[in-house]
């Protein structure tokens, strides 16, 4: 068995050769005027965000996907600070997009790192 051929992973031989970061779009919850980075490729990455003005509870950011799935992954996010456990983050998912939360305002200017991964699909 080879590793393009495992079944856990959507299509490794095309997202290996994937370079470019989803696309990403801030939500209210990181506040006015937010920094966002992301680093990564579709199936797994991290985001880095600096609260802007008034950060407060439901989307931090939008991830779409360069690829879409043809059947929506299973999506895991693990904040990567002391900072980020702070926002009880979780995230829902599509074929197109995922969608980072949290259930606590931020902080205007604090960095928050989270961690995605998605497995499956197809």
């Amino acid at each position: 068995m080879s590793y393009s051929t495992l079944p856990h992973l959507r299509s490794n031989a095309a997202s290996q050769a994937q370079t470019a970061a989803p696309t990403k779009a801030a939500g209210a919850a990181a506040g006015t005027s937010p920094t966002i980075a992301v680093t990564g490729s579709d199936e797994s990455g991290v985001v880095s965000i600096t609260a802007g003005t008034s950060p407060a509870t439901g989307t931090l950011v939008t991830l779409t996907f360069q690829k879409p799935y043809a059947v929506a992954p299973t999506a895991f996010v693990v904040e990567n600070d002391s900072q980020a456990t702070q926002l009880g983050v979780y995230c829902t998912v599509s074929t197109t997009a995922l969608t980072i939360k949290c259930r606590t305002a931020g902080t205007q200017s604090d960095v928050y790192l989270i961690n995605y991964l998605l497995v499956g699909g197809a």
